[in-house]
């Protein structure tokens, strides 16, 4: 560790590259996720897929005022149904398969297809244009997880694993209605 700099109004302490690489290895293997809330009103959310994952995660984007833009060559029930009801957002959708150019202009980005390389190459083309994304296919390639939301009594809870125990989620999730059903 080396004296301090100064730059655009924080403190840096300097380390070698040795240890600043030893350092990027540890936050990789030990990599956290901040539970964060944020408006999504006016925020441009693009979708990759249109099956029961996509569906649903439109769902509740939509219902916090998100702009969404989602391709698909084919799409679900659930996603048909979303397609036809009303919602606090926007939804745009394109029968057709995935385009680089998709990407343009979005905030973020859900990869849902049902082709985990497809999901994987979005998420490199994400990374490369500093969009958060999500890859409903793995884990390791989610920036952020999408959060078990529950909205009661005017509070508005997230729930999550970071990907690892969707079963675990669930049941705090029930445990938390039943609180906030039988004011327990």
């Amino acid at each position: 560790l080396s004296a301090p700099t100064r730059g655009r109004g924080c403190v840096r302490w300097c380390i070698s590259e040795e240890d600043h690489d030893r350092a990027d290895q540890k936050m990789k293997k030990n990599k956290e996720y901040f539970p964060l809330f944020l408006s999504l009103e006016g925020k441009r959310i693009f979708i990759a897929g249109a099956g029961k994952i996509a569906a649903r995660r439109a769902g509740v984007l939509l219902s916090f005022g998100a702009d969404l833009f989602i391709t698909a060559p084919e799409y679900s029930g659930e996603m048909a149904e979303l397609l036809q009801g009303e919602s606090s957002g926007s939804l745009i959708f394109q029968r057709k398969g995935f385009e680089e150019r998709d990407l343009e202009g979005m905030d973020m980005v859900f990869a849902a297809t049902d082709d985990p390389a497809l999901n994987h190459r979005i998420t490199e083309l994400c990374r490369e244009r500093k969009i958060p994304v999500n890859n409903a296919s793995c884990k390791k390639d989610c920036d952020f997880f999408f959060p078990a939301i529950l909205q009661e009594g005017g509070l508005t809870i997230g729930v999550s694993s970071g990907g690892d125990d969707h079963k675990k989620v669930a049941d705090v999730c029930g445990k938390l209605r039943r609180f906030f059903r039988d004011g327990v």
